[in-house]
C-alpha cells in the first residue's frame, strides 16, 4: 500500500533553456509552492488565501514575484496561463518559464489543507527571520562586544511576533464570499470523509479537520468499523493511516484481507500461521486477488506508536506525504499519565491534542474509544453519551461522536440479529439519529442496507 504523488515535473524541451529552477528545499518554499499551487489552480482557494491576509512578504524570491503578479490580476481571472501573461516574457523566463508555474501548480494545497499550509509557511518565516537576527546579534558582538542593543531588541521582538494568521483575525464577509466560491467552484478532491455506508454518509458530515469519536462496548465492532471506513475512502481515492494501539500490524492486513475477499477471518488467521483451516483452492484464490487489490490502496498501518508526541508525529508525517484521514484504535490504549492528574484528565488532554492535530494537518480523525459498563446494567443496553467514559471531557472535544452497538451479543434471538447499529449522538454540524448496517463479523464487513 503506497501514497500517490504528483508525478515529476517534465523537463523543458528548447534550445535554449533557462537555468533550471531548484525545487523548494526548506519548509517556507514547501509551503510556499502549495499555497501558490492552489491559487494558480482554485479560485475557492485563491478566495481563502486572501481571506487569510497573505502578504507577498511571506513569500521569498520567485515566489513572492508570482504572487505580486497575482495580487495585480486583481478579481481576474487567476491560472498558469494568465499570471504567465502577466508576468511578461523576459520576467517569466527569469523564473525558469512556464515549467515553473506549472511545476507549482502540481503541488498545489487542497482547499481542506490551506489553513495548515499557511500556518507551516508562517511558522518557517518567523524561524527564518529569528535565526537572521540572531546571525545580525552573533556578527555585531564579534565586531563591537559592547554596541549590540539594536540587534538584540530586533531578535526580542521577533521572539514576541505571533505566528501564522494576522492578529485581526479574518473578515467575515471575505470568509463567507470563500464559502460562496467553493459552492460554484467545488473542488474535486476536496470530498467530504465516506465511509462506506451510504446511510451513514448521509447522516454524517465529516470534513479534513473534524475529530469524530467512535465508542462502543467490547465486541461491538469499533475496530471493524474504523478499518473498513478507512478501506472504503482509500478505495475512493483518500489516502489514510490506521494507528493500532491494540492489535499488530499484521492481524489488521489479516483483518482487511478477510474484509476484501470476502473470506473467514478465521481461516484467513489460521491459514497465515500454517494451521489447518478450509478456506479451500477458491478461497486462497480470492485472497491473492484480493492482496493485489489491496496493495494498490494508499493506505498504511502503523503499530509502534504509544504516546500523544508520537502520534502527533505520525499524523504530521502522513498529512505531508497527502493522508486526510487517520483512523486511531484506540483511546484507552494511549500512554500519558504523568503520575499527577487523574484519568478523566489525561484522556481528557490526550482528545484536545488529537482535536488540535486534526485542525493543524488538515485531517480528519476517527478516534475508537471504550464505554464504561454502565449499559451492562440498563435494561436497554444501547449507549449514551454519558457512557463515555471521562465523557465531559472527550465529548467537549469531538466533533462528532458515534456510538456501536449489536442487540444480538445481548439477546442472541433478536429480530435484529445481523444489524450494527450507529448511534449518532452528537454532531456538531448535523442532527443525531441512527443508521444501520448489515454486520458480517467472520468476514470483517459491513453491509449497507
Amino acid at each position: 500500500m503506497t501514497v500517490r504523488r504528483p508525478p515529476p515535473r517534465a523537463e523543458r524541451a528548447t534550445a535554449t533553456p533557462p537555468s533550471p529552477t531548484p525545487p523548494p528545499h526548506d519548509a517556507a518554499e514547501l509551503a510556499g509552492a502549495a499555497l501558490l499551487g492552489a491559487a494558480l489552480t482554485s479560485p475557492a482557494a485563491l478566495g481563502r488565501l486572501r481571506a487569510l491576509g497573505v502578504q507577498a512578504e511571506e513569500f521569498g524570491g520567485a515566489q513572492q514575484r508570482v504572487w505580486r503578479t497575482i495580487e495585480e490580476l486583481g478579481g481576474g481571472v487567476v491560472d498558469v496561463v494568465t499570471v504567465a501573461a502577466a508576468l511578461g516574457t523576459d520576467p517569466l523566463a527569469a523564473l525558469g518559464g512556464p515549467a515553473y508555474l506549472t511545476a507549482l501548480a502540481t503541488q498545489a494545497s487542497t482547499v481542506d489543507t490551506l489553513d495548515a499550509h499557511r500556518a507551516a509557511l508562517g511558522q518557517a518565516v518567523h524561524q527564518r527571520r529569528v535565526s537572521q537576527a540572531l546571525q545580525t546579534l552573533t556578527r555585531r558582538h564579534a565586531q563591537a562586544p559592547h554596541d549590540f542593543g539594536a540587534a538584540l531588541h530586533e531578535l526580542t521582538a521577533l521572539a514576541g511576533q505571533p505566528i501564522g494568521r494576522p492578529t485581526t483575525g479574518l473578515a467575515l464577509g471575505a470568509l463567507a464570499r470563500t464559502v460562496i466560491t467553493q459552492i460554484h467552484h467545488p473542488e474535486p478532491t476536496a470530498t467530504l470523509i465516506p465511509t462506506g455506508l451510504p446511510a451513514l454518509d448521509a447522516a454524517l458530515t465529516v470534513l479534513p479537520c473534524h475529530l469524530v469519536v467512535l465508542a462502543g462496548r467490547p465486541a461491538m465492532g469499533k475496530s471493524l468499523t474504523g478499518l473498513w471506513i478507512a478501506l472504503q475512502a482509500a478505495k475512493a481515492g483518500i489516502p489514510g493511516l490506521v494507528i493500532s494501539l491494540e492489535m499488530a500490524a499484521s492481524e489488521l492486513a489479516m483483518r482487511a484481507l478477510a474484509c476484501e475477499a470476502r473470506c473467514d477471518v478465521t481461516g484467513v488467521m489460521r491459514a497465515a500461521h500454517g494451521a489447518p483451516h478450509d478456506l479451500g483452492e477458491r478461497g486462497l484464490q480470492r485472497l491473492d486477488a484480493a492482496a493485489t487489490r489491496l496493495d494498490a490502496l494508499p493506505l498504511h498501518i502503523v503499530d509502534q506508536l504509544q504516546t500523544p508526541e508520537q502520534l502527533e508525529q505520525a499524523i504530521a508525517h502522513a498529512a505531508s506525504t497527502g493522508v486526510r484521514l487517520v483512523v486511531v484504535d484506540h483511546l484507552h490504549c494511549i500512554v500519558a499519565d504523568d503520575g499527577r492528574s487523574n484519568e478523566t484528565v489525561v484522556l481528557g488532554r490526550i482528545t484536545a491534542q488529537l482535536k488540535a492535530a486534526a485542525r493543524r494537518h488538515g485531517v480528519a480523525i476517527w478516534l475508537l474509544a471504550q464505554l464504561s459498563r454502565a449499559a451492562e446494567y440498563r435494561a436497554d443496553h444501547r449507549p449514551v453519551l454519558s457512557d463515555l467514559r471521562q465523557s465531559g471531557e472527550i465529548e467537549a472535544f469531538a466533533d462528532t461522536v458515534v456510538m456501536a452497538y449489536r442487540d444480538e451479543y445481548y439477546h442472541p434471538y433478536t429480530p435484529d440479529a445481523g444489524i450494527l447499529e450507529l448511534i449518532i449522538a452528537k454532531q456538531r454540524h448535523g442532527t443525531v439519529t441512527t443508521v444501520r448496517a448489515g454486520w458480517d463479523g467472520s468476514c470483517q464487513r459491513l453491509v449497507p442496507l
